[in-house]
């Protein structure tokens, strides 16, 4: 079924109610570019027991604004291939589906799997993915994304690639907890953070340069130093801005201060005048 309905671009609304999938293994780009496509209609007949690879899936289904709650008890367990599954798919509402429940213990990669779903507020349980390696891209351009799960970790040993994962998150405020990420065997951290303007800390391991240079390509340790700098300038320019702000203050107390003298000094001459 893979590319089945590829770019139909006209296309509105879809019945998929008398589809027999019993024996399908790929909906790669399925929906690819069905740029109007607001109701599809079925999709809890799909028998996903036999799916491996969704990659592409609703790509770029840019008019879909929701999900039934009955693909959140898909049959996922044989998945290998989630990459770009909701690839700009800009007005979809999450808020009912429960990432929690697929099993992902296959799946190598979900690169760009949200990319810029600039609907997306909330990722409520997102497990099951100890075999990941790629998660580059993965909520990239999520402007509106504001809250992770409190349990993000999980088996990152076999993970290489997390490069813009959270790209232009500009509501982020707070990543949980990583510091059991083991990425020994990352390859490329690089814009992971970038435009996360609300972003109070970086979390750990990656707020320690130590643990993110050992490797062996020297282009990325390039990266890896350019990143550390950046951090770096930022606090010192944050720490030029108090100074300078200190020293409006300061002098607006010297000023208080001599205006304060000069007061006092009037009213002694005045009080000596007037006696």
């Amino acid at each position: 079924m893979s590319l089945m309905f590829y770019k139909c671009e006209k296309l509105e609304v879809l019945d998929l109610s008398k589809f027999n999938t019993q024996n399908v293994k790929k909906m790669k780009g399925l929906f690819y570019g069905c740029n109007n496509l607001n109701k599809i209609k079925g999709l809890e007949n799909l028998n996903t027991d036999n799916l491996t690879d969704i990659n592409s899936m609703f790509y770029e289904c840019e008019s879909l604004n929701s999900l039934p709650d009955f693909l959140s008890s898909w049959n996922t367990n044989n998945l290998n291939d989630v990459s770009n599954l909701f690839y700009g798919c800009s007005s979809l509402n999450f808020s009912n589906f429960n990432f929690g429940k697929w099993n992902l213990s296959k799946v190598e990669n979900i690169s760009g799997m949200f990319y810029e779903c600039s609907n997306l507020k909330e990722i409520r349980e997102f497990s099951r993915i100890d075999n990941i390696k790629d998660m580059s891209f993965t909520f990239y351009g999520c402007i509106n994304l504001e809250k992770l799960p409190e349990k993000f970790n999980f088996n990152t040993k076999n993970l290489t690639n997390i490069k813009a994962m959270f790209y232009g998150c500009k509501l982020l405020e707070k990543v949980p907890k990583i510091n059991n990420w083991n990425i020994n065997e990352v390859d490329n951290v690089s814009f992971m953070f970038f435009g996360c303007e609300k972003l109070k800390e970086i979390p750990e391991p990656f707020s320690d340069e130590n643990k993110i240079t050992k490797n062996k390509d020297t282009s990325f340790m390039k990266y890896k130093k350019e990143f550390f700098r950046e951090i770096k300038e930022e606090k010192k320019e944050n720490k030029k801005e108090e100074k300078i702000e200190n020293k409006k203050e300061e002098k607006i107390d010297i000023n208080y201060s001599r205006k304060y003298k000069s007061t006092q000094d009037i009213f002694r001459l005045t009080k000596a005048r007037m006696a």
